[in-house]
């Protein structure tokens, strides 16, 4: 059955032939070469879910690196402390746990590091 062999791919076949319908996959051969080929998980054009932790982003394979080089949910340090986070989660991170947040004390003017509070007395 050639809807059973590849759920993500549309086929049609004529005369024995058959060829991908839709997206930019221009693959052609018969249903064993399609199978034995194993098309269906090695198309470059197939649609994939990202693989970083947290992204529900669905996109075609060839596009899959370029996506995890700007999506949201991949890992950086934050420049400060050097914390490994996601990158959608450094503002906040910045702005209210960052140990080494920078601020000016309410009373003096005094520039301090949120982690250095708890020596002043």
């Amino acid at each position: 059955n050639v809807t059973a062999v590849a759920k993500t791919q549309r086929l049609t076949e004529a005369g024995g032939a058959i060829t991908t319908l839709g997206g930019r996959c221009q693959w052609r051969g018969t249903l064993s070469q399609y199978v034995a080929s194993n098309h269906a998980q090695t198309c470059p054009h197939r649609m994939v879910q990202c693989t970083l932790a947290g992204c529900k982003e669905r996109l075609v394979f060839s596009e899959l690196e370029g996506h995890k080089a700007v999506c949201p949910h991949r890992l950086t340090k934050c420049p400060a402390c050097k914390v490994s986070l996601k990158f959608n989660a450094l503002t906040s991170h910045a702005a209210d746990s960052c140990p080494e947040r920078t601020f000016s004390c309410n009373y003096c003017s005094v520039k301090l590091k949120k982690k250095n509070l708890g020596l002043i007395k």
